[in-house]
């Protein structure tokens, strides 16, 4: 897995702890089924189930319902009065 962050994300990650967890969340409707990703730098209650990655200047944690990493997760930093993370799986912000 590939792991592209930019700098204010990087800096945004360092300065929470140097820790990014990555969960998803599912939606469902009558025609579509569709997974997001989730990027936060906050522990969740369950943080010792994740499945740990070094990501360099980072630690990356994944959701063990999420079973298979992408090719390349792209993580930037988003928003102007409230700022977080957002993650892109292979530069898609849902899941294939």
């Amino acid at each position: 897995m590939n792991v592209v962050a930019t700098p204010d994300a990087l800096r945004f990650i360092q300065c929470a702890g140097g820790m990014l967890f990555i969960s998803s969340s599912t939606s469902v409707s009558s025609r579509l089924r569709i997974t997001v990703l989730r990027a936060y730098c906050e522990p969740p209650n369950d943080a010792l189930d994740f499945r740990r990655c070094d990501a360099g200047c980072f630690l990356l944690f994944f959701d063990p319902k999420i079973r298979r990493f992408p090719d390349t997760l792209e993580i930037e930093l988003v928003g102007r009065r409230k700022r977080r993370i957002a993650a892109y799986w292979n530069g898609l912000a849902y899941m294939t």
